[in-house]
Order: structure tokens, then sequence, then C-alpha cells
């Protein structure tokens, strides 16, 4: 997949060789009216149209960045990171928080002309990104792992400082490589447009085959399942939750980054490239881009409205039932007496 960097250069290239070559026609002229900022100047709407498209992706940063911390800090309060079900969920929080501040950081350059844009921004894009779609799979391998490969040796087995050492794995593989399509290869290169498109499509056909497949165990879980164990009950109904939050983050990671990866394949692979620089093109690809960091507000969204409120009002619920269970009605009489 593109790095956002790659398209700020773009804009940058266009908007400064257009703003040039406009001044050096007028200098030629003689200058006076037409030049850029002079009286009869016009600005092109296209123009326009690009600077507020780059400024709301600026606002969609600064609202993802909230909506991250938000769901981050309950997360904390709540100590999810102590229970495997929900561990890999703050992964992909902090993800979502170091790929939308890269995003943040990049457009916030390119609107105060700092370009170009240092490496370390594509960089950082590339190991969050890569991140992300790594919990994304971890938890449906998680949920697998507990409820299907190892259901009765899973909390003996499956320890956090194992999925601590899980978690630095993906972050060296992350960082590797980040490193080696950053340092090694240039943004117009095939392979890079190629690389994309394989990331894109082996995550989203990893994860929707191990959440496919999540599906079914935990429906045949139900129908299994006895009536009077409630803790398992209550287990299944937590992944439940929880699978299909991700499911429907992952629908949403398709419908965010599969448009920018289409178009650029089809950019440089029908176009040659040539057209990615036409003002038409830069606003269909600054549109995907803000579709793309959308997609940074809605992760945190789905996830706080699926688990953690479901989870802070479970203890409210959970009081509710067993004051309205007759038999704990009886045994609250009994200690009375």
């Amino acid at each position: 997949m593109e790095s956002t960097t790659a398209l700020m250069l773009a804009n940058a290239t266009w908007y400064s060789s257009w703003y040039d070559n406009d001044n050096q026609t007028n200098a030629s002229d003689g200058g006076g009216e037409g030049v850029p900022g002079g009286p009869g100047w016009v600005l092109p709407a296209w123009v326009g149209t690009l600077a507020v498209l780059i400024r709301v992706r600026l606002g969609i940063c600064y609202v993802a960045l909230f909506c991250n911390a938000v769901v981050l800090g309950f997360q904390i309060k709540l100590q999810s990171f102590r229970k495997t079900q929900y561990y890999f969920a703050v992964i992909l929080i902090i993800s979502d928080i170091l790929f939308i501040s890269c995003t943040f950081g990049e457009t916030y350059r390119y609107i105060h002309r700092r370009v170009p844009i240092p490496p370390f921004y594509n960089g950082l894009y590339l190991s969050s990104h890569m991140m992300g779609w790594l919990a994304v799979i971890a938890v449906g391998v998680d949920r697998y792992l507990a409820l299907i490969k190892m259901p009765f040796t899973y909390k003996f087995k499956i320890t956090i400082k194992k999925y601590v050492l899980v978690t630095l794995a993906m972050m060296v593989w992350s960082s590797l490589y980040a490193f080696v399509f950053t340092r090694y290869f240039q943004q117009s290169d095939t392979v890079v447009q190629y690389r994309g498109f394989i990331v894109l499509a082996a995550s989203l056909i990893i994860s929707t085959a191990v959440y496919v497949k999540m599906f079914f165990a935990v429906k045949k879980s139900f129908r299994a399942m006895n009536l009077g164990d409630r803790i398992q009950q209550m287990r299944l109904k937590q992944t439940r939750r929880l699978m299909f939050a991700f499911s429907m983050i992952l629908i949403t990671n398709a419908i965010c980054f599969t448009p920018l990866t289409v178009v650029f394949l089809t950019i440089y692979f029908v176009h040659q490239g040539e057209g990615l620089y036409l003002p038409k093109n830069l606003i269909i690809l600054n549109v995907i881009l803000n579709l793309r960091a959308l997609n940074s507000i809605l992760n945190p969204i789905i996830y706080w409205w699926q688990v953690i409120f479901r989870e802070i009002s479970l203890p409210c619920r959970s009081t509710k039932e067993d004051s309205s269970d007759p038999s704990t009605k009886m045994s609250t009489i009994s200690k009375t007496n």
C-alpha cells in the first residue's frame, strides 16, 4: 500500500511546479496582473478543493487521536491488557494512535510547506499499519486457541508473558518490514506497488478465514452448551461480542484501505504513473486518504460500543440479575437471620 508521504510529495510537487511556472510566465510578460497573489490573479478551483481536503484530513486526525486516547484510557482503567482476550485490542489501539499521529505529522508539515517529508514518517506509517493488521489477526487466533484448540489448558499454557513475547516479535517484524521498504526501495518501484496489494490481500484473506472459522465454532459451542453453565455462557458471550467488534473493524479496514491500493495500482500499471499529478487524480487520492484516516475514528468507536461499554455495564446488569434471583434473596434472608 502506498504511503501518505508519496501523495504529499505529489501534491507539493504539482502545486510548486504550477506556481513557479505561472510566476515565470507572468514575469516574462512584464509582471502586473495575473501574478499569483497579485491583482487579477484567480486561484484555480482544484487548488482550493485540495486545500480543503487536506485541512479536513487534519481535523479527522484530531478527532481520531481524541477517540483513540479515550478508549486507551478506559482500557488502562479496566486493565484490559491483563486479560488475554482483550490484550491485542490494546495493541490495535496503540497502532492506530501511531498511524494517525504519522498522518497528522505529514499533513501538518505539508500545510506549513515543510517539504520534503522525512522518511521517518513513511517508516512509522508502514510499521504501525502492519502492527494493526497483525493485531486483528492475533485476536482471532487467540479466541481459536481458547475455544477450539485448547479449551481446557488455555489458561495454563497461554499467559500474558507469552503474549508480551508475541508482541515483541510483531514489533520486530513490523519494524524490519518498514525499514526494508523505506531504506532500499523508492515509492515509484514496481515492487512497492505489488507490496501494497499483497499485504492488503494477504491480511484480508487470513483475517477473514480465521473469523469465519471462529463464527461457526462459537455458534456450535452455543448449541452444545449446558443451559445451567453461567460461566461458559458469559465466556461465549464475551467472545461473540469481541469477534463481532473485530469483524466490523475488519470490514471497515477493507473499505477504507482497499480504494487507495486499487487507485495506485491503476495509475502505475494502467497509466504508467502519468496520471498521478493530474488535478482530478490528486483530488480523488486526497478523498481516499481522508477515508483511510477516517478508519482510525471508526475502530475505537466500534470497539468502545461493542466491548468496553458492555464491559462497564456488565457489573450493573449482573447486580440486577442477582437481586431479582430468588435464591440470592433467600441466601440474604438466611444470613440476616
